[in-house]
């Protein structure tokens, strides 16, 4: 465990990848150039879509429901601020030891009606 160092997002990234975050908090693969339903929310189209911006990945909710990186997405889901969310993501993947457990923010279904 790394407890006395600056928890931040070079820190996180020299440890775990990107993808991993991803795909720990999204609960399906990370894969490029396809459409996924949201996981996230009730999602009758597929709206979510990986792709590499600068040797970053960049997750985009076509809907508007969310657009960022993997730090966005922990800020999102567990509505805190930057540092915040590193520290939430270092406590899960074990960095840090935990001090306190984080719950995600309850996240509003988006409703689709079918046209008829």
């Amino acid at each position: 465990m790394f407890s006395s160092q600056k928890i931040d997002k070079q820190f996180i990234l020299e440890r775990v990848r990107e993808e991993e975050i991803i795909e720990h908090y999204l609960k399906t693969n990370v894969e490029f150039n396809r459409l996924f339903l949201n996981p996230l929310r009730r999602d009758t189209n597929p709206t979510l879509s990986f792709k590499k911006l600068s040797n970053r990945i960049w997750i985009k909710d076509w809907s508007g429901w969310f657009e960022g990186d993997c730090f966005n997405l922990v800020e999102k889901l567990y509505s805190v601020r930057f540092y915040k969310a590193c520290e939430i993501i270092a406590q899960d993947f074990n960095l840090i030891k935990k001090d306190k457990t984080y719950s995600p923010v309850k996240v509003d279904w988006v409703e689709y009606k079918e046209e008829e």
